[in-house]
């Protein structure tokens, strides 16, 4: 198996501002900084004093020119209040002091008169709507001091053509340049806008849609009401899909987000009514409020195996849904979360929940059956709602292979014999030797499990098991959890094992080293054991033009390249029979599998021939340090031998 309502942003409704194109959320309550604060006058304008500074509160001048005083009676202006200067059409020039830090939400909306405005540098946050309906602004440079643009910041500025943007700014609100020449502009001919590596607009765009690798995260409100896009794919390098992201994108049928997002901001995905499939990032973990409600045709759901917690409404109206499974390790699952779920005839929750709200699964078919763990809090829901439950096997914890393979276990609840075990089969897909294979149950130290074997430099990858049960028509999914190497290594408990710590150290930075080795990138520095590996005991017996190597996968291997090897030869190696392989490099070898971690430094004997050869996996070490005493090589050898020292030491406590 491989698989709002208007947005409220003023107080009174502007005739010259449009927002009609924003996702319909609750109204956007405004709190003005002087809120606590007596608000203090002058001829021109009103000011509030908070903490050695000054704020303005709002103008009362009729002149078409306003000059903020860098200071009043000593105390520094560092601040527009919400509103300050909202609606004040008959002003032409606003003047601001250096001493400005803060421009607050909708300062100066709808000050349609003005035909410049320059921020000053050491302004570092500008609010919502700050500058929107300004019409007749033209041109505005955002100094490097600006880290931050509100929602909808120039929005309904219709002539602003030229927008000065610097590096320096991270952050920017959904809509902040909707409604401008220059968002026109730079749509050109369907295209994605990005500043920065911000994903700022997508409402131009049609079909199918890529976004590029090195994009960091897409703006909230950035395709919301696209009603021509019908496909996305979200790279690895995402890290946060905004709230209202693709609000209301009608045609949109299919989203694949590659591993790699983290968060999804709340209605992300709402009202996409054609929506039928989603693949959620397994580094997400939670999925917010309202994120895919509405998504009225969604029938393929796969959950992230990281998840923790599903929030409000996230899959209420999901009317397609016919079989839900929620993955090990989620704990709660929120208010209305899959309220009017009117197909939704099956859902499998984990051993691992703690709360289900009273309200999840209102008005969903009172037929549904709900599976689980016995006496779980999945069969005390199923009690409590009148659902019909079934007790069925779970994944339901990790284990690690520290000593042998790098071995993940996905251990499965409600099995216990051999005979049950053969009804279940685990289908794996990630970075280990078993991806996209099913994996039969196997009895391990009393329990059964499945196993995924994981290379050190995947170690940081999650593998994902899906248990699936045999059913008269074929193989249906019962349960899922992704987990990685590291994830487990970092759940440990050393506090009492110093032998355990020493191992679970060094397996994170034997990962690290293989990682680099295998990626091309910089070789982390380790210890050096070359006086451990350096030693006559060795060096192995071979002939001047043969040659050893190991594969450092999950089930380490040994190899030997005999010079003139013919393609049909064999060789023993104790009752077993080796026959030639052909390497990359053109040359036969024989091959030693599965070599565990504690036995790197045993023996190989192999005969061929009337020849012996004879060497240790760890020979590899010493002829790499003799060979390459300041390279790649020899940091591999060095960790290597400690990854087998201490893994050695940990199972042979007393030897």
């Amino acid at each position: 198996m491989k698989r709002s309502k208007k947005r409220i942003l003023c107080v009174i409704a502007a005739a010259a501002l449009s927002f009609s194109a924003l996702p319909q959320t609750a109204p956007r309550l405004i709190d003005p900084m002087t809120a606590c604060a007596e608000d203090l006058s002058t001829e021109n304008f009103k000011y509030s004093v908070n903490d050695g500074s000054i704020t303005i509160t709002e103008w009362k001048g009729t002149d078409t020119e306003a000059v903020i005083p860098e200071k009043i009676d000593g105390i520094p202006v560092t601040a527009i209040g919400s509103m300050a200067f909202f609606g004040c059409d008959k002003l032409e020039s606003i003047t601001l002091p250096g001493s400005i830090t803060t421009i607050n939400s909708n300062a100066f909306c709808n000050c349609t008169g003005i035909t410049e405005f320059d921020i000053p540098n050491g302004v570092t946050s500008i609010g919502t709507g700050a500058l929107s309906g300004c019409t007749r602004l033209t041109s505005i440079v955002i100094p490097d001091s600006v880290k931050t643009l509100g929602e909808q910041v120039f929005s309904s500025c219709t002539n602003l053509k030229t927008i000065t943007i610097p590096k320096t700014l991270t952050n920017i609100g959904g809509s902040a340049f909707r409604g401008t020449a220059w968002l026109d502009e730079k749509q050109g001919n369907g295209q994605l806008v990005i500043v920065n590596d911000i994903l700022v607009d997508g409402t131009a765009v049609s079909g199918d849609v890529v976004v590029e690798e090195g994009v960091t995260s897409i703006c909230d409100q950035a395709f919301s009401y696209c009603q021509t896009i019908t496909g996305i794919t979200i790279p690895a390098s995402v890290k946060s899909i905004g709230t209202s992201a693709f609000f209301y994108c009608t045609k949109l049928k299919s989203v694949n987000m590659k591993n790699g997002v983290e968060r999804i901001g709340n209605e992300a995905f709402s009202e996409c009514s054609q929506l039928t499939e989603i693949n959620i990032s397994d580094s997400v973990t939670d999925i917010g409020a309202s994120t895919f409600k509405g998504c009225s045709s969604l029938k393929d759901l796969s959950l992230p195996g990281n998840l923790k917690s599903i929030g409000y409404m996230a899959f209420a109206m999901c009317n397609s849904l016919t079989d839900v499974v929620i993955p090990e390790g989620t704990e709660s699952i929120g208010m209305y979360s899959f309220v009017m779920c009117t197909s939704l005839n099956n859902l499998t929750l984990p051993a691992s929940l703690t709360s289900i709200d009273n309200q999840a699964f209102r008005s969903c078919p009172t037929e549904m059956t709900v599976r689980g763990k016995a006496g779980s809090s999945a069969e005390s829901f199923a009690d409590q709602k009148g659902f019909s439950f079934e007790a069925t096997a779970a994944i339901d914890q990790v284990s690690l292979t520290l000593t042998d393979d790098l071995g993940l276990n996905f251990f499965i609840s409600g099995v216990s014999t051999d005979a049950e075990a053969e009804n279940y089969r685990v289908v794996f897909s990630g970075k280990c030797e078993e991806d996209g294979t099913a994996v039969s149950l196997y009895n391990k130290s009393g329990a059964y499990c499945a196993t995924a074997n994981v290379s050190a430099n995947h170690m940081n990858e999650n593998i994902t098991a899906v248990l699936e049960r045999a059913t008269d028509t074929g193989w249906e999914e019962i349960s899922k959890s992704s987990y990685s190497v590291n994830r487990y290594l970092n759940s440990v408990d050393t506090s009492e094992s110093q032998a355990l710590e020493e191992l679970v150290e060094t397996t994170k930075e034997y990962g690290e080293v293989s990682n680099a080795y295998f990626s091309g990138g910089e070789m982390p520095s380790v210890a050096d054991n070359s006086s451990n590996y350096n030693k006559s005991s060795f060096v192995p017996t071979k002939g001047s033009s043969d040659m050893i190597s190991l594969v450092l996968d999950s089930k380490l291997s040994a190899r030997l390249y005999i010079e003139d090897l013919p393609a049909d030869a064999t060789a023993s190696y104790g009752e077993d029979v080796l026959s030639a392989q052909l390497g990359r490099n053109g040359k036969y070898f024989f091959e030693v599998t599965g070599i565990v971690p504690t036995a790197l430094a045993n023996d190989i004997n192999i005969e061929y021939g009337t020849a012996q050869y004879s060497f240790k996996p760890l020979s590899w070490c010493y002829l790499a340090a003799k060979n390459n005493p300041a390279g790649k090589n020899k940091t591999m050898a060095d960790i290597l031998y400690q990854y087998y020292k201490s893994a050695y030491n940990y199972k042979y406590p007393n030897s």
